[in-house]
């Protein structure tokens, strides 16, 4: 029976990835859409909703699959974790994945730590939220698993808020935390984690669009040792422990309050940074190559980075 690489979600990004896989083993290529960009590469081809962890597995399990990866996406890498757990195969546990990915869990494990702000208790319909949260401090209502900028959308006190709010909800099967809004500039933190041991990449300033919650500019830090800095390292490193990542890839983005002068934690993915951070800009400014590290990890081989 053909043995098979599984690889969750075909985006341009994970080219060089998917190169060298395809250099020794057959890619079953799962995707949302009919024709990704690297479908070309693969053997064979299944379109898939990557949210749908259960449906994922139906779609594979007669297929005899000896690794999986996942893109460095916000769909895939929960299903990644689940068909992992349930194949019972190297990377990173469904349990783990589900406490980055799914917002409302991460925060609180990580209660106890001073720089995490205090959720709202989630809900999942305007029925359930109270108003009266809004008229003393500005908000954040953010997706519980989302990551990134879909839907996330800042609360006023205001009719316009509520419009908001309702046009979000409406007809979507998502649930929903509110936080208070922090003003301040953005940090986004690249590392790897290897036997429990997390390795800093790279550092960021991040600056977006006005109204908006995606990136118009990102800047690499050339000196990341100030106090500063150091402090969001430990900050960082600390989270990503309490969440028991043992080996992996993370990209962490935090904001610093000048009012509070603390770094505060807007989310952590057990996954490298989207946009051409991971497959491209991490292997020109360090001397770590993502795709080596996660195809290693894939097929248990011995890393020594």
């Amino acid at each position: 029976m053909k043995k098979y690489f599984l690889v969750l979600g075909g985006s341009i990004h994970l080219k060089s990835t998917i190169l060298k896989i395809n250099k020794k083993y057959n890619i079953l290529l799962l995707d949302n859409y009919d024709n990704p960009p690297l479908r070309k590469y693969s053997k064979s081809f299944i379109k898939c909703d990557l949210r749908n962890k259960e449906q994922c597995f139906e779609k594979i399990k007669n297929y005899n699959i000896f690794a999986i990866i996942s893109d460095h996406n916000d769909f895939a890498i929960n299903t990644y974790g689940y068909l992992c757990s349930k194949l019972k195969l190297p990377g990173i546990d469904f349990k783990i994945t589900n406490q980055f990915t799914n917002k409302y869990l991460c925060r609180k494990k990580l209660s106890k730590i001073k720089s995490i702000k205090k959720n709202i208790p989630n809900f999942s319909s305007i029925k359930d939220f109270k108003y009266n949260y809004l008229k003393t401090k500005e908000l954040i209502l953010k997706p519980i698993k989302m990551q990134g900028s879909r839907y996330v959308v800042k609360l006023l006190n205001n009719k316009d808020s509520k419009k908001k709010i309702l046009s979000i909800i409406k007809n979507k099967k998502e649930k929903f935390i509110v936080e208070e809004f922090i003003d301040g500039q953005i940090f986004a933190i690249e590392t790897y984690v290897l036997k429990n041991k997390v390795n800093f990449l790279t550092l960021s300033k991040k600056k977006k669009f006005t109204y908006s919650f995606i990136d118009k500019e990102v800047n690499f830090l050339k000196y990341t040792n100030s106090s500063k800095f150091q402090s969001l390292k430990k900050l960082n490193e600390k989270i990503i422990k309490s969440l028991g990542l043992k080996n992996g890839i993370t990209h962490g983005e935090y904001i610093f309050s000048k009012k509070l002068n603390r770094f505060y934690l807007v989310e952590i993915a057990c996954r490298g940074g989207g946009s051409g951070i991971t497959d491209i800009i991490l292997p020109y400014l360090t001397s770590f190559s993502p795709s080596d590290f996660s195809i290693y990890l894939a097929l248990n081989k011995p890393i020594n980075f």
